[in-house]
């Protein structure tokens, strides 16, 4: 059966505008075609060839970018975007300026070639709204598609970046790639909400940039698709970022050997279109949080993850965050009534329809397919029987219904998908949930799974509007909705009470299921620590409500018996730190093991912590010091603290001469806080005496004295009294020292939980246009450099 699906596209128009210069290459002379005028005789912009019913609209704040809009049945495309990127000034004469552009114009041009995008260089703010601060010379605008003008922004800012400090007085900065093999790579390659990336920038004093997790392969409208992406790596010291370099390299080189891969390749195409224009922000968010791959093309959804249990994890989140919020209505008229062309198109752009895809066939146009996103679900003031929100697909539904002649509706049907694991907690026991509902309206709801199936398909049948939406918000009430979190393992037996009783309290309470899992089989980086999500609340859609304050008092329960307990503080400079996670074999997993060995918490960092931190480790009787001994004695390496008669600079020559040599040669940490100099080393290191005699060495000639030496081998300090530590240990919502932050650029937008994350906005950051923001309200849409302020996963 032939099924022809159609979409709106939304899409922007980039009008010709005064320039310094251009490439040439995408513009297009504004013809007939879209049946408009525009400001100008040349424009960019990319439409399909079947693309029907154009609607221009200006933008609000941006005269020369227009707002378009189509229908099509070509299936998902590529939306058009704009990169701004300011070219400082670096002399105050105009003059030198065009020589500076005249010497850049090749390098432009052959980026623009090479990546099939457009670039146009103008004296002012065209393309962009929000203003770019600081001394600019002109700005450079990149124009493509989303997908490559996002991997091109990279090369871009390199390319630029490279130029100015060489022309200018700044300090030297040094930029090397590292190239992927795929980009299903990357998710794994920057860790469990980015730890290894944020781990390797601070320990080398690097910025990381990352390509777009937007693979140009998902694209039918990408030229380069063997365009393989490439991480940047930039900072003042050389020898640290090829350092930094070498540490991703070398993430990569072991994760090739395991990785495990699974793929959907029955999800209808119109599902799969809706979750291509709609979801790519949630799959951004899955990727990063599991690091696991998801790609999404017209075909299939497959999945990528370095192990089976993450593997089996993002699919089950995959399914309930996805796949479950998207439901399928078929309307069907009686023979002698169909839909017309002209009403889908008159549905497809209407704009309060919100985020819906429809679906015909070639033998029944009496049959309509409507795809959208059911959970956003609220009561309306007006009745109790339709639930209903603006543009929640339900309300199109009904609005399309009302408006056919009267008696021409046959049949409503409604599909959904749902995860295996969820049958039972659907139907309810003895298919209880499904009868009762069938016996209070008149409908018919059917559960069936066929042998090639990845999931469960929930089809609900009904002959009248009333019954249909009434019907549909009593499914969708049961639906599962869930949230998973991380509470320590070792307050899980509190949490749950003698015999269940205190989490039965709180499941009766709110009315969810809670379920309590081990997460320390799960993979731990080789570079840092990470912590898994352990506890899940579930309950149905209706209950949605209760999940947040069930949440809250399970953390609260656990975090009253942490308060109550024996603690032991360890002394964690950061040299320790990049010691532990550096230089000793499997450093991460020793937490881990620690944990389940002593039946403790140890709140490591997520992050390098700054002079003076105190590592704290909770346990019950004497569990957190002899924890605190056992993992001294495991993984923690002897420190030469040496007092100097003046403070260091930290320069260039610092990191290149001890540093990186001493690391890599040595096996040795140097770390440095104002007259301090600290050496972090295994016990019976044979070239500890060398490194001294270069110490020795490099101070005289920096007219530098050793006023003090002091080997620390006792790190451990032990509380019994918990309120004792309020002085000592740093706040977990405290933000990191300035001095010990280093950002990690992502050319992406990344989906993170707000209270864990503050994002700044440099001055060179580019705007970006987003298809999912063609409200006027929010056309421009920045990419964010993202550094994290917490330092521990729970507290």
């Amino acid at each position: 059966m032939s099924i022809q699906v159609l979409n709106e596209i939304c899409t922007f128009v980039f009008c010709e505008v005064p320039n310094l210069y251009m490439t040439g290459r995408l513009w297009r002379s504004v013809g007939d075609e879209l049946g408009h005028p525009l400001p100008s005789n040349r424009a960019i912009y990319d439409v399909p060839e079947d693309t029907l019913d154009f609607q221009i609209k200006a933008s609000r704040y941006c005269a020369n970018i227009l707002v378009l809009r189509g229908v099509t049945k070509s299936g998902y495309h590529e939306p058009m975007t704009s990169v701004t990127l300011p070219f400082r000034t670096i002399s105050n004469n105009p003059a030198e300026d065009v020589l500076l552009l005249e010497e850049l114009k090749q390098g432009l041009f052959d980026l623009a070639e090479e990546l099939d995008i457009e670039i146009i260089v103008t004296e002012n703010q065209i393309y962009n709204p929000s203003p770019i601060t600081g001394r600019n010379s002109f700005y450079i605008n990149l124009i493509g598609i989303e997908s490559q003008a996002s991997t091109a922004y990279l090369h871009l800012w390199s390319l630029v970046e490279l130029y100015q400090r060489s022309k200018s007085a700044a300090p030297s900065t040094f930029i090397d790639c590292l190239n992927l093999d795929a980009y299903s790579l990357l998710p794994t390659v920057v860790g469990v909400e980015m730890a290894n990336i944020k781990h390797i920038s601070t320990t080398y004093k690097t910025e990381i940039h990352i390509p777009s997790l937007l693979s140009p392969l998902e694209s039918k409208t990408a030229t380069n698709k063997n365009m393989r992406p490439q991480i940047f790596f930039s900072g003042p010291i050389h020898s640290m970022v090829l350092a930094a370099k070498d540490a991703t390299l070398k993430t990569v080189k072991n994760l090739n050997s395991s990785l495990y891969y699974k793929r959907f390749s029955n999800i209808s195409p119109q599902k799969l279109l809706y979750l291509r224009k709609h979801y790519q922000p949630e799959l951004n968010r899955l990727m990063i949080k599991y690091q696991s791959f998801i790609r999404a093309t017209h075909e299939f959804v497959e999945f990528q993850s370095p192990c089976p249990a993450l593997l089996e994890s993002v699919i089950k989140v995959f399914t309930i965050n996805v796949l479950h919020q998207i439901a399928e209505i078929q309307i069907t008229l009686k023979e002698n009534f169909i839909f017309s062309s002209e009403l889908l198109s008159s549905i497809c752009l209407d704009e309060s329809n919100n985020k819906i895809i429809l679906a015909t066939t070639g033998t029944h146009s009496n049959q309509l397919l409507i795809v959208g996103n059911h959970s956003e679900l609220t009561p309306t003031k007006h009745s109790n029987q339709f639930f209903s929100a603006r543009g929640s697909l339900l309300e199109c539904v009904i609005k399309i219904v009302s408006a056919l002649p009267e008696d021409s509706l046959s049949q409503l049907k409604a599909i959904f998908e749902i995860h295996v694991d969820y049958e039972d907690f659907i139907s309810g026991k003895k298919n209880g949930k499904i009868t009762r509902i069938m016996e209070t309206i008149p409908c018919l709801i059917k559960l069936e799974k066929l042998e090639e199936d990845d999931s469960i398909f929930l089809s609900l049948f009904a002959n009248s509007l009333n019954n249909f939406a009434e019907t549909f918000s009593m499914v969708i009430n049961e639906l599962p909705a869930e949230e998973s979190f991380f509470i320590p393992e070792i307050y899980h037996r509190p949490v749950i009470g003698a015999g269940g009783s205190v989490i039965q309290a709180t499941m009766k309470k709110y009315n969810v299921f809670v379920r309590f899992s081990n997460s320390f089989f799960l993979p731990q980086s080789e570079l840092c620590h990470v912590r898994y999500d352990n506890v899940i609340i579930r309950c149905p859609f209706k209950n949605v409500s209760s999940i947040s304050s069930a949440k809250s008092e399970l953390n609260q329960l656990a975090r009253e018996y942490g308060r109550s307990q024996p603690r032991a503080l360890i002394k964690f400079t950061p040299g320790q730190y990049r010691y532990m996670l550096s230089l000793t074999p499997k450093g991460s997993q020793a937490i881990g093991n620690i944990e389940k060995k002593h039946n403790v918490y140890v709140m490591f960092p997520f992050v390098e912590p700054s002079e003076g931190y105190l590592l704290e480790i909770r346990g019950n009787d004497d569990a957190a010091y002899s924890a605190a001994k056992d993992l001294v004695d495991s993984s923690f390496g002897l420190e030469t603290e040496l007092h100097l008669n003046k403070e260091l600079d930290l320069n260039e020559e610092f990191y290149n001469f001890l540093v990186f040599p001493f690391k890599h040669t040595m096996k040795i940490e140097i770390s440095a806080h104002k007259n301090l100099l600290r050496m972090t080393y295994q016990e019976g290191n044979l070239l500890l005496n060398k490194a001294f005699t270069i110490l020795a060495s490099w101070f005289k000639s920096k007219d530098l004295e050793v006023v003090g030496k002091e080997v620390v081998r006792d790190f451990v300090i032990k509380s019994k009294n918990p309120e004792s530590l309020a002085l000592h240990t740093p706040s977990p919502n405290s933000k990191t020292p300035p001095e010990q932050v280093y950002q990690v650029k992502a050319a992406s937008i990344l989906m993170t939980n707000l209270h864990d994350t503050q994002y700044f906005q440099p001055s060179s950051t580019p705007h970006v246009f987003h298809t999912s923001l063609l409200d006027d309200r929010k056309i421009m849409h920045p990419y964010y450099t993202k550094v994290s302020t917490r330092n521990n996963g729970w507290t």
